[in-house]
Formats: C-alpha cells, structure tokens, sequence
C-alpha cells in the first residue's frame, strides 16, 4: 500500500481486530488504514516512529533514499527514551 505524504494526517500505533500490532494510518480524509507487522516486516513501533518523524519534518524526506541514514536519522537519537506516536502527533504535510 502506498499513500502521498499529502494524504497523511497522522500515525499512530494500534491493535488491529485480530490483536496484533500494528501501524494505524489516519489519511486527510478520515479513513483509517492498518498496516500489520507481518506486512510491513519490521517492528510498527519503528516504522510508525520514522513515518511521523518525515511527515513532522518534510525538508528531510531526501534521506528516504538511503534506508540506513533515514533510520539512524530517527531511531538513534531517540534510542534510549522510546516514544509512540500518538494519533494527534502528526501535523498535515504538503508535500
């Protein structure tokens, strides 16, 4: 599944029907997606945190390109105080 950075309103983590993990997309307009682990292969805590890190912060989607600078980018500096993103934390994007 894709979406536009545009389309984004915010990212939260969640529990899907089935009780898993999962990172819940809020789109611009109103609809809500579930990305499961299983479909993103990686942890949702992770790939929640590094969705709303580049939608908090446009100017650094460049670094998207290069997977392992775009997670030492978000990850490393946040490594010892874990957060979630919370499902009001995102702002809108424009790009």
């Amino acid at each position: 599944m894709r979406f536009e950075w545009n389309n984004i309103g915010a990212v939260s983590l969640a529990t899907n029907d089935q009780g898993g993990r999962c990172v819940r997309i809020h789109t611009t307009s109103g609809i809500e997606h579930d990305l499961v682990a299983s479909a993103l292969g990686s942890d949702p805590a992770i790939v929640g945190e590094v969705v709303q890190h580049f939608l908090d912060h446009p100017e650094e989607r460049e670094l998207l390109h290069d997977p392992d600078a775009a997670l030492a980018r978000v990850v490393a500096p946040v490594s010892s105080s874990r957060r979630s993103p919370g499902p009001t934390s995102g702002a809108s994007a424009t790009n």
